[in-house]
């Protein structure tokens, strides 16, 4: 396993969501210009841009799909220096209140994030630095043990103050217009990125992956994503790379394809840690995967390729807007997080 050390003491990452009707696009004022609009934009600015597509909003339904962009910037100078050029700030302040267009700026320290993959190929924080290979791995706590600033045994300073988590408001499924800003977020939130690569697999590696891996995988993210809030699950994303190819012709439409990306926002990271240690598939997918593909193991080698980045986000280190997106949009959609 492979992990990285950040030189800078913070990072920027920002996720610009774009919410485009399925059907009856529309004329130049729709989401669809303002989408390429932001990629001319963003290009060449931030360090790393993954463009995904959710299908839906919130869940995957019949009338948007969204475009997201997930940036990675080297420093939050670098982001805002992009962020306050006249372009950019025209382009923000001038978008009409349906514009369906959300983003949500992270200052994270680095002593408080970490990413861990099981190959040498660049995604995510792995583009704002070099890997090192870890044996702080296969055991409850690495990601603690990962975080220079955290440790297992300081875990307990970086819980959330809240007693309960907030609940989440039935959507209308309507835009809601306007630009509602999220200021009210508490300490301790966990932002989790978790990917996977099989665009370069092997015929045997991948009927190997159906073989054991497929299965367990999908039901670890469904129940991620069934668990809402009151398990400590404020948002989930499931969302893929199309430009990638699909692994699968049939099933899951983001699940099936080659490249794929899931965004997780957690009360705090207990959370994520307690559904993992609770979830009698995800313990096994968890065993199995490590032994079949580290040392000795029969996918040693293999090229598919998993990662992870668990965040944990000061109170002052999120900022949020939504313009005009569907009703329950992201942190939008729960009770304690609107103003």
């Amino acid at each position: 396993m492979y992990s990285v050390s950040l030189p800078q003491p913070t990072i920027a990452v920002t996720i610009f969501g774009i919410q485009i009707p399925k059907t009856n696009p529309g004329t130049a004022s729709t989401p669809t210009v303002a989408l390429t609009t932001l990629d001319t934009l963003l290009s060449n600015h931030p360090t790393h841009t993954q463009p995904l597509v959710q299908d839906g909003p919130i869940t995957p339904e019949a009338t948007y799909t969204t475009h997201i962009r997930l940036t990675y910037w080297a420093t939050p100078s670098h982001f805002t220096e992009w962020w306050e050029s006249p372009a950019v700030s025209t382009f923000w302040r001038t978008l009409p209140p349906t514009a369906g267009i959300y983003r949500e700026t992270l200052q994270i320290p680095t002593p408080k994030t970490q990413i861990g993959t099981n190959k040498l190929t660049k995604n995510g924080q792995g583009h704002l630095a070099s890997y090192a290979g870890t044996d702080k791995m296969g055991y409850w706590g690495c990601y603690y043990d990962r975080m220079s600033g955290v440790g297992r045994a300081n875990k307990g300073n970086h819980v959330s103050p809240l007693k309960t988590a907030p609940c989440r408001r039935e959507s209308t499924g309507t835009l809601r217009p306007g630009r509602v800003a999220v200021t009210r977020l508490p300490e301790n939130l966990c932002f989790v990125v978790e990917g996977q690569d099989h665009s370069d697999v092997s015929a045997a590696e991948k009927d190997y992956w159906f073989a054991h891996f497929d299965g367990p995988v999908k039901r670890w993210v469904a129940d991620l994503v069934a668990a809402g809030p009151e398990a400590g699950v404020l948002d989930a994303r499931v969302c893929f790379d199309p430009s990638q190819g699909r692994l699968a012709d049939s099933g899951e439409e983001a699940l099936g394809y080659n490249r794929k990306t899931e965004l997780f926002w957690f009360l705090d990271m207990e959370c994520m840690e307690r559904l993992g240690r609770m979830n009698a598939g995800h313990v096994a997918l968890r065993r199995e995967f490590l032994k079949a593909y580290g040392p000795g193991g029969e996918m040693e080698g293999g090229r598919a390729c998993l990662w992870v980045e668990t965040s944990i986000l000061p109170a002052d280190g999120v900022e949020c807007e939504y313009i005009g997106c569907v009703d329950g949009t992201g942190l939008m959609g729960l009770e304690w997080a609107q103003e």
